[in-house]
C-alpha cells in the first residue's frame, strides 16, 4: 500500500507540473507520527477557481492497527469541493467525496445451532460508499490547513457483518503546500 501511495503521488505530481495550475499537495503529520500514512492532492479545475478536484490515499500500520484493535488496512478516495464563500479554493467548502476502505474484521458470532459463540477470523468487510462533507481550508501564502466532517452512505460491502452500519464517518485534518 505504501508504493501504491507513493506511485500516486509521483503520478499526481507529474500530471499536475504540466498542467501548469495551482496544485496542492497535503498530509496529516499527526496521523504519520501515530503509524496512519496519507497524502492527499488538490487542484482547482480550469475553468471554475472556487471548485477543487481532489484524490487521497491512506495506509494503516501493523502496530497501529493491533494497538488500536482497527480492521482498517487502508483506503483511497476522490471528490469535488466547491468553495462557497470565495472565488478562490479557500474558506468554508461543501464536498462530494466517493471512497473504497479496504478491512478485514475478526468477531465473535452466536451460532444458535451449537449454543456457543465462535471466533470468526479475517472476514473481508471492505466497502466502497460516496457521501457529503463541510469543511474549511485556511491558506497562509503556500501553506494550508483544512479540515472536514462528513457522512457516506455504502453502497457496496461484500461481507457485511450484521452489526455493520449502512453509513460512515468521514474527517480529517490536512497541512498542505501549494506548488
Amino acid at each position: 500500500m505504501k508504493k501504491s501511495i507513493l506511485t500516486l503521488a509521483f503520478a499526481l505530481l507529474t500530471t499536475a507540473t504540466f498542467a501548469q495550475e495551482q496544485f496542492e499537495l497535503k498530509a496529516n503529520p499527526i496521523g504519520w507520527a501515530f503509524g496512519a500514512t496519507n497524502l492527499s492532492f488538490e487542484t482547482s479545475l480550469p475553468d471554475i477557481e472556487n471548485v477543487t478536484f481532489n484524490v487521497s490515499a491512506w495506509h494503516y500500520s501493523k502496530r497501529l492497527k493491533e494497538t488500536l484493535d482497527y480492521g482498517r488496512n487502508g483506503g483511497a478516495s476522490i471528490g469535488f469541493r466547491r468553495y462557497v464563500m470565495s472565488r478562490t479554493d479557500e474558506g468554508m467548502f461543501l464536498g462530494a467525496a466517493a471512497r473504497y476502505i479496504s478491512q478485514e474484521e475478526s468477531y465473535y458470532d452466536y451460532n444458535y445451532n451449537t449454543g456457543t459463540y465462535e471466533f470468526i477470523d479475517g472476514v473481508n468487510t471492505s466497502y466502497a460508499s460516496m457521501g457529503a462533507t463541510l469543511g474549511y481550508k485556511f491558506v497562509f501564502d503556500r501553506l494550508t490547513v483544512d479540515s472536514f466532517v462528513g457522512v457516506g452512505r455504502i453502497l457496496y460491502q461484500p461481507n457485511q457483518p450484521n452489526w455493520g452500519l449502512p453509513a460512515e464517518f468521514m474527517g480529517g485534518i490536512n497541512f498542505g503546500y501549494r506548488f
